[in-house]
């Protein structure tokens, strides 16, 4: 039952507070400066120069030891061999697929380091194998999250649809984040080639047998990216390792992720320590080179973690997403929210702000006019929360607990919070959903205890068992004590209710919760078309209460930037950036994005220094009152090829003087290859290997050139089946893609070239 406080109401049997006559605001703080204490995560030392010096210099005969693990040994823990049971009679054999020439260097070269390390074996002949699987190169990030390379894997699926599920679960996130709660320093350790210091179990390991490009096969020996048991199975080992005493006080994993969090730095020495040595024991091997040690603020699993369980989005992360254009179609709608679902414990109301793209995300094709102001500011509003999301804190059980919540005509959302012991909020997590068709038709009292009992539900691990306040309309828990016959539905309301120990302090939503600079984000009832909430009681306790909350947070919120560089560093940044290509200001500023940077005139200082940049200058053509033309388009990758030649050039040791240049117009993927001279027989030559590895298009494109329109040609474009389409004569904007492609390519070489001399 509920405690009686203050005033009561006998049409309820609940007690309340906060009606216009008691509520003492918490300590309004001073704010702080919104840089001060600017960190980067894993790059935040803990202690003095001397501490880390020594704590370095007490883990390094750990990190000696374990980099001392012979590179082909596996692990050795009971539970990390891989069982890959498939049903007597079963059989996979798949043909490798075509794999481009410029890209089977990096299979080859990653194929012999997989045979050194003992990762794989050739086949035996001896064995009558019917499993053959294709390697396949998957996009691989850089430690900024942008792809900008391939790694080869094994595309294994026609063997995973007869393997069993690891039913293992991975730990919840914010269970970890609970579990660092009290802790001031980190370490974070990586793994080298961790999945594949798993054992496949030695009569099955022929299922993963592969062939090269070199025309051998060979057979994983340990476990191969991309099978299905091996994340639960690595989850599992680690949680077995590491959940026991003592490490269960200062260790959490995630699949891969292992983190070493104490509360005091003499602690963290022997806990760092403790943890490398286990982690030797059973042949697992640090990358001492992506291990970070004795931080106090780290980047974990695109979130950024610091002291005493703060919590706060990665900005790496955030940046990239306000790079996403707008949708056109409702699959790309499902992609972005998709992203963003992922963060929505630090974006309250997110049903709200997702309203008018929820309602396009199941729409088939183009969006066209469906697609109106209304989701355009939707969408950049979301974007914006995501930059301006507030700092989250663990829940600490010793401070009690307050749950707000909040209901429109589109969706219902709670918050839940804790105040510091000087009055400052501190916030734990939102939750927020969209109603169904039916719930939309609720009387508004009614939507507002249908978030109160999901705000019961989602926090229920942390408020049952606990007093704890409610901000709400009481009037939703009147319409509930009011009504005389009761419906399942709400008679299980009943029950939830009656089942936590809270008291009932009257507040309208959630507006008193949110900064200012979030609450603007949100639009109103009225902009929804709803009546909104003019029912309510007016309650001055209620204003001045909002006011002070904001207030509270604004530190949390401004201190989520990062400071600028300084002008030296911002000049050196810029030209380092400039120096990786030559390209011009747009892709400068978006790779100086890319990094989490960003600072006033950025955009005029990358234009000036393009401006000054003498190879620049030598070899990029300003097109004065250019007017594009409208671009060619193709459906599919590989359908539609534009080529042109350059040159003549410097005659090569192999007496090369020309570059053919071949652009696919879909995906605008370049080949480049090198020909001694521009006959008609040395294009077709050269174009006949590329149409071997890509398929032949249905549309190539050129202009009239004689090295392209002959009766080679002619006679070749019969044989293969293609359509040989010229441009018009004397008109080379005709073939604008390869002409581009051409002048890319050539400004580049000759940069580079410079660098050579």
């Amino acid at each position: 039952m509920l405690n009686p406080t203050k005033l009561s109401d006998a049409s309820t049997g609940y007690a309340y507070t906060g009606l216009a006559v008691s509520w003492t605001p918490p300590t309004k703080h001073e704010e702080e400066s919104p840089f001060k204490d600017i960190v980067i995560p894993n790059q935040d030392p803990y202690g003095s120069l001397e501490e880390q010096t020594n704590f370095l210099a007490f883990v390094q005969p750990s990190i000696d030891a374990n980099q001392a693990i012979p590179p082909d040994s596996f692990c050795t823990h009971p539970d990390a061999t891989v069982y890959l049971d498939t049903p007597k009679d079963a059989k996979g054999f798949r043909v490798q697929y075509k794999i481009a020439d410029t890209l089977k260097p990096k299979v080859a070269e990653t194929v012999q380091k997989w045979l050194d390390q003992g990762i794989i074996t050739p086949l035996p002949s001896t064995v009558d194998n019917r499993w053959n699987s294709p390697l396949t190169l998957a996009p691989k990030k850089d430690g900024a999250g942008n792809y900008t390379d391939k790694r080869p894997c094994l595309d294994p699926r026609h063997i995973n649809k007869y393997l069993k599920e690891d039913q293992f679960p991975l730990p919840k996130i914010e269970e970890i984040f609970f579990k660092l709660k009290d802790a001031v320093v980190y370490t974070t350790l990586d793994l080298t080639n961790a999945f594949h210091r798993f054992p496949i179990y030695a009569p099955h390991q022929h299922k993963t047998t592969f062939t090269s490009v070199d025309g051998l096969q060979y057979m994983f020996r340990g476990c191969s990216f991309g099978l299905k048991p091996i994340s639960s199975k690595f989850q599992r080992v680690m949680s077995t390792l590491f959940s026991q005493p003592p490490f269960h006080t200062f260790v959490a994993t995630f699949v891969d992720d292992i983190v070493v969090y104490s509360s005091s730095y003499a602690e963290h020495q022997e806990h760092t320590k403790l943890v490398i040595d286990e982690l030797t024991k059973i042949n697992l091997t640090l990358n001492p080179n992506k291990c970070h040690f004795a931080q106090k603020t780290i980047y974990l699993l695109g979130f950024c973690v610091a002291a005493h369980g703060k919590t706060y989005l990665d900005p790496r992360k955030v940046t990239n997403t306000q790079e996403w254009p707008i949708p056109t179609t409702g699959k790309h709608i499902q992609q972005f929210l998709g992203l963003v679902n992922y963060f929505r414990t630090y974006i309250p109301r997110m049903a709200l702000l997702t309203a008018p793209l929820d309602a396009l995300r199941s729409h088939e094709g183009k969006l066209g006019s469906k697609w109106t102001p209304e989701h355009t500011v939707a969408f950049n509003n979301v974007k914006q929360a995501l930059i301006q999301a507030p700092y989250l804190y663990a829940p600490r059980p010793e401070l009690p607990f307050h749950v707000a919540t909040d209901a429109s005509d589109v969706g219902i959302g709670a918050v839940l919070y804790q105040l510091d012991p000087e009055g400052k909020v501190l916030l734990n997590g939102f939750m927020a959903r969209a109603l169904s068709k039916s719930e939309r038709n609720y009387a508004v009292t009614k939507k507002e205890l249908l978030a109160i009992i999901f705000a019961l539900n989602k926090f229920h691990q942390h408020l049952w068992g606990r007093r704890f306040t409610l901000y709400t309309d009481h009037k939703a828990l009147v319409y509930l004590h009011t009504q005389t016959n009761l419906n399942a539905m709400l008679s299980k309301w009943f029950d939830t209710l009656l089942d936590y120990d809270f008291e009932v302090v009257h507040l309208k939503g959630m507006d008193n919760i949110l900064p200012d600079a979030l609450s603007r984000l949100f639009p109103t009832a009225k902009d929804l078309g709803g009546q909104g909430h003019s029912d309510q009681t007016k309650d001055t306790s209620t204003t001045k209460y909002q006011r002070t909350m904001r207030t509270s947070h604004k530190e949390d919120l401004e201190n989520n930037y990062m400071e600028p560089p300084t002008e030296e560093e911002r000049q050196n940044i810029l030209l380092q950036t400039h120096l990786f290509g030559h390209f011009g200001a747009e892709a400068i500023v978006k790779a100086i994005h890319n990094n989490g940077m960003h600072w006033t005139n950025l955009k005029q200082q990358a234009l000036d220094l393009v401006k000054q940049c003498t190879p620049c200058q030598r070899f990029n053509i300003v097109k004065t009152g250019y007017n594009p033309h409208k671009p060619v388009h193709a459906k599919l990758p590989g359908d539609h090829w534009a080529i042109d030649l350059a040159g003549p050039l410097p005659t090569t040791d192999r007496n090369n003087t020309y570059l053919l240049i071949m652009i696919d117009i879909c995906s605008r993927f370049v080949i480049l290859r090198p020909i001694v001279d521009k006959t008609a027989e040395s294009v077709v030559t050269t174009i006949i290997p590329v149409f071997c590895d890509f398929g032949i298009p249905t549309i190539l494109q050129s202009d009239n050139g004689k090295e392209f329109a002959n009766q080679v040609m002619t006679r070749f474009k019969l044989k293969a089946g293609f359509d040989h389409r010229l441009i018009t004569p004397y008109y080379p904007q005709g073939n604008g893609s390869a002409e581009r492609t051409v002048g890319t390519s050539m400004r580049l070489i000759k940069k580079w070239n410079l660098n050579l001399v």
